[in-house]
């Protein structure tokens, strides 16, 4: 991405060429020898003879180097076929994961759990882009391979990751139209929620499940209320700063997810 900027949207997957010593190939990192460890960079997570058991973290970067050219440009390995969602895409996705998701302690799974919640924040709750990064790293040999969402399973119900918390309510992706206004948004310590489509029946009578999940599909808090409960906001000064998605729904098939921000 550096030398695509530095180029003005010129660039190529190796690493090192203009130095004339090539240490790197995004594309296929196998095509690179490891003269030091005696083998080549691994294409994909645990590749014989290519996967490094031990401290030379450097040498097993391929398979994410392998990832994203994968989730950029599109693909086959392992069987497994990736869509590509284009580079400005994938360098939004893993960005996000980088800087906000990323800890000192990553995992190759981890990072494929991390990077799905990044597409998950970006661009929606089993969306394209979540579908495509899902696949990208199967293709890399780490996690399932998820079919388009509108399949429902277990891959989409769990997030797409690694997450342990069933992601809720499904359903609501047919619900494309905004009935429900939340704000301030982003909030501190409480979230106003107006209903701007559904009947006075509904909103005399019904009851409102509401829950709040965080960026990787954990529910931090889950409520039934009226909409008279609602009337002086949700409080939400319990929640630690972050992204967040809030799902309600009724008993009349209603549903709708809207993310909002805690600061």
């Amino acid at each position: 991405m550096t030398e695509r900027f530095a180029k003005g949207g010129s660039f190529n997957w190796t690493m090192g060429e203009d130095a004339n010593f090539t240490i790197r190939n995004m594309q296929q990192p196998s095509t690179i020898f490891n003269t030091a460890l005696g083998m080549p960079h691994p294409d994909w997570h645990l590749q014989p003879g290519h996967w490094f058991n031990g401290t030379a973290v450097h040498h097993n970067a391929g398979v994410q180097n392998r990832y994203f050219y994968l989730l950029s440009m599109g693909g086959t390995q392992l069987g497994r076929w990736v869509q590509g969602v284009g580079v400005d895409i994938a360098a939004n996705v893993s960005y996000y994961s980088l800087t906000n998701l990323t800890g000192s302690a990553e995992t190759y799974p981890l990072a494929r759990e991390h990077a799905v919640a990044a597409a998950r924040i970006l661009y929606g709750r089993c969306s394209y882009v979540e579908n495509q990064v899902c696949r990208a790293w199967s293709a890399c040999n780490i996690g399932p391979y998820c079919e388009p969402c509108e399949i429902i399973t277990p891959c989409w119900i769990y997030g797409c990751g690694n997450a342990q918390t069933p992601m809720m309510g499904i359903e609501d992706l047919n619900n494309r139209t905004s009935k429900i206004d939340i704000y301030p948004n982003p909030a501190t310590d409480v979230l106003n929620i107006k209903f701007t489509d559904l009947t006075h029946f509904e909103l005399e009578n019904g009851k409102f499940n509401i829950i709040i999940l965080d960026m990787l599909g954990r529910t931090q808090l889950s409520k039934t209320l009226s909409n008279n409960d609602l009337e002086n906001g949700l409080s939400i000064s319990q929640l630690t700063s972050g992204v967040y998605s809030i799902f309600i729904s009724n008993n009349s098939g209603f549903s709708q997810t809207i993310k909002f921000i805690k600061q």
